[in-house]
C-alpha cells in the first residue's frame, strides 16, 4: 500500500454502534494498519494517538510493515512516540514543568517541603498535563513511565519545591537545583514558570560558567562571538548587560556565531543573567575582550567578544593598544 493509501481511512459501514458513537464524538479515529497489498485494514486509536501516528508514518518514524492484523501494537506505538515526547519535555522543562510531590527523587527534597492537594498540580499553569497537552502522552501513565526512565538514565531529576516537584534537565539545569531547594518559593513559585532572574549569581558560579565558555571557544576554534542588543535598540550598547541572552536571535540577518550557540547543553545559553555575568567575569580577568562594533547592515547593534590565545591574557595576544 502506498503512503497515500496509509493515510487515515473513513470508518467502515459495518462498525458497531459503540465505536461509531466515540468516533463521531472525535474521541477515537481510524488509522491504516496494514502495509500488505490486498490487506487494507484499519485500527481504531484515541484521536490524539491516531494523529501522532499519522505524522510518525509520514516522517518515517513508524511503519505498519511487519505488523499483523489483530495484534497488540501498544508497545510499538509507545516506542515510536516516546522521542517526540522527550523532545517536547526538554523544551518545556527550561521554562518549568511541575509534577506531583510523590515523584520527587530521593535526595532532592525541598528544605521547606509541605503538602498540597493533588489537583493543584493537575490544574497548574505549568503542570505536566497542561504543558504537554499537544502530545498524546500528556501527563498520563505513559508520560510517568518515560519520566521514570529518564531519571534512571540521569537525563533528568525531579526536585522538591512547595510540596510538589519540578523537572530539572541534567546536566543543563544542574546549576539551579541548589537554589530551588533552598529558595523555591522565590525562584520557582508553585506551578509557575522558573524565575531565572531571581537566582542569586555567586562569583564562583559566574567564574565557573565563564571558564566553560572560554574552554568551549578554544575547543571549537571560535575566535569570537556576537552579542546582540534588543531589536529596537538604536544606539550602543556599551556593556554586556545591555545584551540579554533572550535577545540573541535574529530572523532578518545571519550572525555567526551568536552567543547562545557558544555553550551547548547549558540552560544559561537561553535563560537568566548568568551567561552575561560570566562574560563580565572573563573580561574583568582580561581573558576576553568585549569590543564595540558598528551597526549591522539592517541597523542591529551589539558587541563582539574576542578571546586571546590559550593561557594568555587578551592584551598579550592583541596588544595593549586595543580598546576594550
Amino acid at each position: 500500500m502506498s503512503n497515500d493509501q496509509r493515510k487515515r481511512l473513513p470508518a467502515p459501514a459495518s462498525v458497531n454502534q459503540g465505536v461509531a458513537i466515540f468516533s463521531n464524538a472525535g474521541q477515537i479515529a481510524p488509522v491504516a494498519s496494514s502495509g500488505e497489498t490486498g490487506q487494507d485494514t484499519i485500527v481504531y486509536m484515541a484521536s490524539s494517538f491516531a494523529a501522532a501516528i499519522d505524522t510518525a508514518v509520514q516522517n518515517a518514524q513508524f511503519s505498519w510493515d511487519g505488523i499483523k492484523f489483530g495484534t497488540d501494537i501498544s508497545e510499538a506505538v509507545t516506542n515510536s512516540l516516546q522521542p517526540s515526547f522527550v523532545e517536547l519535555l526538554r523544551e518545556q522543562a527550561k521554562t518549568g514543568v511541575w509534577v506531583h510531590g510523590d515523584m520527587v527523587v530521593d535526595g532532592y527534597e525541598a528544605m521547606d517541603n509541605g503538602e498540597i492537594a493533588q489537583d493543584q498540580i493537575t490544574t497548574a499553569k505549568r503542570g505536566l498535563d497542561r504543558v504537554m497537552t499537544t502530545h498524546p502522552f500528556k501527563g498520563g501513565q505513559l508520560a510517568k513511565q518515560v519520566l521514570t526512565g529518564l531519571i534512571k538514565k540521569k537525563a533528568i531529576t525531579i526536585v522538591g519545591a512547595g510540596g510538589a516537584g519540578i523537572i530539572m534537565l541534567l546536566p543543563d539545569m544542574q546549576d539551579i537545583i541548589k537554589s530551588i531547594v533552598q529558595d523555591g518559593k522565590t525562584i520557582a513559585p508553585l506551578g509557575e514558570e522558573i524565575n531565572y532572574d531571581a537566582i542569586k549569581i555567586f562569583i564562583e558560579l559566574a567564574d565557573r560558567v565563564g571558564e566553560l565558555i572560554l574552554e568551549h571557544m578554544h575547543q571549537a576554534s571560535l575566535a569570537f562571538m556576537w552579542l546582540l542588543g534588543p531589536p529596537d535598540q538604536i544606539s550602543g550598547p556599551r556593556a554586556v548587560e545591555e545584551c540579554p541572552i533572550t535577545t540573541q536571535y535574529s530572523e532578518l540577518e545571519e550572525f555567526s556565531l551568536l552567543a547562545r550557540y557558544v555553550l551547548p547543553g547549558s540552560i544559561w545559553n537561553c535563560r537568566g543573567k548568568v551567561f552575561m555575568e560570566a562574560l563580565t567575569s572573563l573580561n574583568r580577568r582580561s581573558l576576553v575582550g568585549i569590543l564595540q562594533v558598528p551597526k549591522s547592515k539592517l541597523g542591529r547593534v551589539g558587541l563582539v567578544v574576542v578571546r586571546g590565545d590559550r593561557s594568555l591574557k587578551f592584551s598579550s595576544t592583541f596588544g595593549e593598544e586595543v580598546d576594550y
